[in-house]
């Protein structure tokens, strides 16, 4: 059975496999649980990839906030190149964790591992996102060393086993990467940047129509059809204003409700990441992960994933 590193179909249902297998080869797991975790592992396979690409949108809705129309155009002309580079390069990273969960799926279930792409280049993508340190691709190399060495290794069979054990310590040191790129790459510089424009349009918008106000509410030695424009003028500006406030919390409520959906994705990461290293650590003590730790495990990333689906669906769909 091959392994199809393609975006949408993502790492998560290569854990059902992992459960059954080392739950007795699934005789005593829960099949209901699991069923319900494959379904939503599906639906979660096309998440990130709708984060990824929200840089450049971010960009461009930023964009649209700039005055001059002038600098409005040279905003959206910058996003053409390097939140896409970003993007591109935040989703190739993503890839090296596919590949990885996918592989262990594979050996669980004592299939064939080919690949029907090189990997070898995802290993330095993460590498290449601004900020991000070197140790963190470091890591993502290793992984992918061991995925080509579990690819060709023809010899014998491979037991998961030694790849989690083997891989645990740059999974860990990947995964940190990997949250530091969408946190840094993402989070912190265009979604910060389009709170910012966002912030600075209305907020210069509005000191404006209040200076206005203020200048109306000084006039002095008004005709009587002077004083009658002056209030109406008024009553404008005042549902101008309430109008602008109601727009500002609307764009920074869109903007904030991304920010959390990504957090929740890169929390549910990293919990598989910390589940990974508690099988590990029971490997190591000659131990076998017990039935009611998997299934703990199991429910908890289920419930996450739930939330995250209806997340991204209503905040990445619209």
């Amino acid at each position: 059975m091959k392994i199809y590193i393609v975006r949408k179909k993502v790492i998560f249902s290569a854990l059902v496999p992992l459960t059954m297998l080392m739950s007795s080869c699934g005789k005593n797991a829960d099949l209901a649980a699991i069923q319900e975790f494959a379904l939503l592992a599906n639906q979660a396979s096309e998440s990130f990839p709708k984060i990824a690409n929200d840089i450049y949108l971010s960009g461009i809705r930023g964009a649209r906030y700039e005055e001059p129309i002038e600098i409005r155009s040279e905003a959206e002309e910058k996003c053409d190149k390097e939140p896409r580079e970003v993007g591109s390069m935040l989703i190739e990273s993503h890839d090296v964790f596919i590949a990885y969960m996918t592989t262990l799926g594979k050996v669980a279930g004592n299939d064939t591992v080919n690949f029907t792409s090189d990997v070898t280049p995802l290993a330095t993508a993460v590498g290449k996102i601004p900020g991000v340190q070197q140790v963190h691709a470091d890591a993502g190399a290793k992984i992918v060393e061991i995925l080509l060495r579990v690819t060709t290794d023809r010899s014998r069979r491979i037991k998961i086993k030694e790849v989690i054990v083997a891989t645990d310590d740059d999974l860990q040191t990947f995964v940190d990467g990997f949250t530091l790129a969408v946190q840094r790459g993402y989070l912190n510089i265009f979604l910060k940047a389009e709170e910012q424009q966002i912030d600075s349009y209305y907020g210069n918008y509005i000191s404006r129509i209040q200076g206005m106000i203020r200048e109306a509410n000084n006039s002095r030695d008004l005709t009587e059809t002077e004083r009658a424009t002056n209030r109406a003028n008024l009553q404008s500006a005042t549902r101008l204003l309430l109008d602008l406030d109601s727009q500002w919390n609307q764009a920074r409520d869109v903007v904030r409700a991304k920010r959390i959906v990504a957090d929740e994705y890169l929390v549910t990461l990293n919990k598989i990441a910390e589940d990974h290293h508690k099988i590990k650590m029971k490997y190591e003590k000659g131990m076998q992960p017990s039935d009611k730790e998997l299934r703990t495990m199991l429910e908890d990333n289920t419930k996450a994933l739930k939330f995250f689906v209806k997340d991204v669906n209503n905040t990445f769909n619209k």
